[in-house]
């Protein structure tokens, strides 16, 4: 169940993002992102929709953050 709330999430952030509506795909991955912290690609949608919704610090600060988790649990950077 929670595997498919998660995809659910992604899901509902994609579908709001190309609707143009960022803020709300942003709150979509942010809550994928609390249910696995490690899952790559939303770190990746919720870069992009920072950056359209013209919050380019927003984006930079999730790239961060996931750097630094990604090198404190796996030694390594995202891709």
């Amino acid at each position: 169940i929670v595997n498919e709330f998660r995809d659910l999430l992604i899901y509902l952030a994609d579908a709001n993002a190309a609707l143009g509506r960022y803020p709300e795909a942003i709150k979509a991955c942010e809550m994928a992102l609390r249910k696995d912290p490690l899952l790559e690609s939303v770190y990746r949608r919720l870069m992009q929709f920072h950056y359209c919704n013209g919050e380019k610090g927003c984006a930079l600060k999730v790239y961060r953050d996931c750097s630094k988790l990604f090198e404190e649990l796996f030694e390594e950077s995202p891709t």
